[in-house]
């Protein structure tokens, strides 16, 4: 798939809103407008399936201090390993899961973590010592130079920039919107089903044996440890 450019974007947003041999929009303004659809496009598909990107960072906390600062392009926690340090290992890493309840942050059993201000806080700060690894979502790149390309996701489906940008030259222009607005809506809709389906479910439900003993359940054995 053809990588679509900033000015790709500028071009069909100008062809559609019929705008093409006018300053009365300028490239400039139009490029604040390509990157804010960018930036409502971007978190559609976020929003309907997490993993679509996914960045990572190591950090290491010691008994001193059970903060480590958020990566510079952090947008959205989406989970943290123990990979060294209390048994943990990279070859065995260990999930730590978020908070439960703040107030209960002490409380929670053996390690927690959080999201505070511009950092990740993990609880309590007796057990927070060793070597983790973040995984997040980061922030979309935006546009400035005509050349500029967005990424193959957001590529897939241009067409939502160019729409939110062409109804935006319509507006200051005072004229009408609404077929544009009907097909963003019916866009936005095929966008967040298609959005969702990246990963096909698993073909069977897998078996997990819990440890449980066996038991006669009157036509059998069973073992109520498995789910």
């Amino acid at each position: 798939m053809a990588l679509k450019t900033l000015q790709d974007l500028i071009t069909a947003s100008r062809q559609l809103a019929n705008a093409e041999n006018t300053d009365f929009v300028t490239d400039t303004e139009l490029t604040q407008r390509v990157n804010e659809a960018v930036l409502e496009l971007y978190d559609k598909i976020v929003m309907a399936f997490n993993y679509y990107y996914v960045s990572s960072a190591t950090f290491t906390l010691t008994t001193s201090c059970n903060k480590a600062q958020l990566p510079d392009d952090f947008y959205k926690d989406i989970g943290l390993d123990l990979i060294g340090g209390n048994g943990a290992s990279p070859q065995q890493p260990q999930t730590i899961h978020r908070f439960g309840s703040f107030v209960d942050r002490n409380n929670q059993g053996w390690k927690t973590y959080m999201i505070v201000n511009n950092a990740l806080m993990v609880q309590p700060v007796q057990n927070a010592t060793g070597t983790y690894k973040f995984y997040y979502t980061p922030n979309v790149t935006l546009l400035s130079a005509l050349g500029d390309t967005i990424d193959t996701n957001l590529s897939r489906w241009y067409e939502f920039i160019v729409l939110q940008v062409a109804i935006s030259i319509l507006t200051k222009r005072e004229q009408d919107t609404s077929q544009l607005v009907q097909k963003v809506v019916h866009l936005t809709h095929q966008i967040e089903i298609a959005a969702q389906n990246r990963m096909a479910e698993p073909q069977q439900i897998p078996i997990r044996d819990t440890g449980e003993p066996w038991f006669w359940n009157g036509g059998g054995w069973g073992n109520g440890g498995y789910y």
